[in-house]
């Protein structure tokens, strides 16, 4: 029984000793290795920054000690944002498989959560969009901690053409997010299908993604069924 027991309290050792370690790295620390990320579980991590300036812009990226290939999020330029009032900052790690629907769709990203201190709109070539001329604006909902946009019906859209966007700070293209969250990075692209009904733009900045979630067709004309019920118990 006791070699069972020093058995798995070694094999627990090894295992803690092999625990890989990630830090949040970025202006606010010289980009050095002083903010690890706890791990919270089921492949989340995070760490908070105290002592910021609010409103100030903040470079970021999470990556292991010796930027080894694969564990460098955003792969592309830095994430940049800004803490909340109090001079907070959350960052995140998602080490999960990615929503399909969302960019970017790697195993290793990086996020932030800043208490909503931020205004995101959606930027892009989609109808009314006026090719990245007229902002979407996005709605926060501190439930999930995601920004989302209005629902857009597919006949907005042309079936089969492509579309872009990204998200940025309400009028400021200093604080951008695209295909890899980065500041930098590419637009993210999307195309619509037929069997889409309804489109949401969303930013989900705590799991690090972005993306035009479409709802099914199904989904949507039942939604519009209920909408419709709704409608005819109000006139009665």
């Amino acid at each position: 029984m006791k070699r069972f027991l020093i058995g798995g309290l070694f094999v627990a050792m090894v295992a803690a000793g092999n625990a890989q370690t990630y830090y949040a790295r970025g202006t606010f620390n010289g980009y050095d290795l002083s903010n690890p990320l706890t791990s919270l579980g089921g492949g989340l991590y995070e760490t908070v920054i105290t002592g910021l300036t609010p409103g100030v812009n903040y470079d970021f990226k999470v990556a292991d000690s010796a930027w080894t290939n694969g564990t460098i999020s955003p792969s592309g330029d830095n994430i940049k944002t800004q803490s909340d009032a109090s001079g907070n900052l959350k960052i995140t790690l998602n080490t999960n498989a990615p929503d399909p629907l969302m960019s970017p769709n790697t195993t290793f990203r990086a996020g932030f959560d800043n208490n909503n201190s931020m205004n995101f709109e959606v930027m892009g070539n989609f109808p009314g969009g006026d090719n990245f001329g007229t902002p979407l604006a996005l709605t926060y909902d501190a439930t999930t901690k995601k920004y989302n946009s209005a629902i857009l019906p597919l006949s907005q859209f042309t079936i089969g053409q492509n579309y872009e966007f990204k998200i940025r700070k309400v009028g400021d293209w200093g604080v951008a997010y695209g295909n890899g969250l980065g500041n930098l990075d590419g637009n993210v692209q999307f195309t619509p299908q037929a069997n889409w009904g309804f489109v949401t733009f969303v930013f989900d900045p705590t799991r690090g993604q972005l993306g035009a979630v479409p709802e099914p067709a199904t989904m949507a004309a039942l939604g519009l069924g209920i909408l419709g019920l709704a409608r005819r118990r109000r006139n009665k």
